[in-house]
């Protein structure tokens, strides 16, 4: 709620809820942890599960560039977010969210190394990460304020250090540091809103 106190602008909404999204992200699946520590209540693991995956399948794909665009004041730049990296975070979502929460795509959850390991069906899912990787680090790397381009640049140092961590529960560690970056936030609002310098 910080960073929405901090608010000078209505566009910077979408951009000062992130902490709160964040939260709401983690604590599923704290619930997952939970549930996994107790076997008679699967019901709990699925329904957590379902949230938690959500907000890093489908939800971000959208936000992000959506985030860029309501920033954005340059209007070449926006249209580029508009027609690319829009279009591709909302194919993206529906495909993930297809393949997740209506093809029966998480066939388990498990606790692996302290970690929670989220085991999706997800047919071309290298090509998945790529897009991913394209719609997170392109949209907010158009950006002319130079702080969004790095707040995209530590999403996407974050997600290798996650690679590097655990692989395989990537998922759950790549979010992890995502919402740490809730303070990078608060100092971006706190700054103002005024555009750092091009380049």
């Amino acid at each position: 709620m910080f960073a929405l106190r901090e608010v000078r602008r209505r566009k910077e909404v979408l951009l000062a809820s992130y902490p709160v999204l964040f939260a709401v992200q983690q604590f599923a699946e704290g619930l997952v942890w939970l549930s996994l520590d107790d076997a008679s209540r699967p019901g709990l693991t699925s329904a957590a599960a379902g949230v938690y995956l959500f907000f890093s399948h489908v939800f971000w794909p959208v936000m992000f560039p959506l985030t860029v665009l309501a920033l954005e004041g340059d209007a070449r730049r926006r249209r580029l977010v508009a027609r690319l990296f829009l279009p591709l975070g909302m194919a993206l979502s529906g495909y993930l969210f297809a393949c997740i929460h209506l093809g029966g795509g998480v066939s388990a959850v498990l606790a692996v190394c302290g970690h929670v390991d989220y085991q999706l069906l997800i047919p071309g899912v290298t090509a998945a990460k790529v897009v991913y990787g394209v719609v997170v680090l392109g949209s907010f790397g158009v950006a002319s304020d130079r702080r969004l381009a790095l707040f995209g640049a530590l999403i996407g140092l974050a997600l290798a250090l996650s690679f590097l961590i655990a692989e395989a529960a990537i998922i759950s560690v790549w979010c992890f540091f995502a919402a740490l970056l809730s303070l990078y936030l608060l100092w971006y609002l706190r700054g103002g809103s005024a555009a750092a310098s091009r380049g």
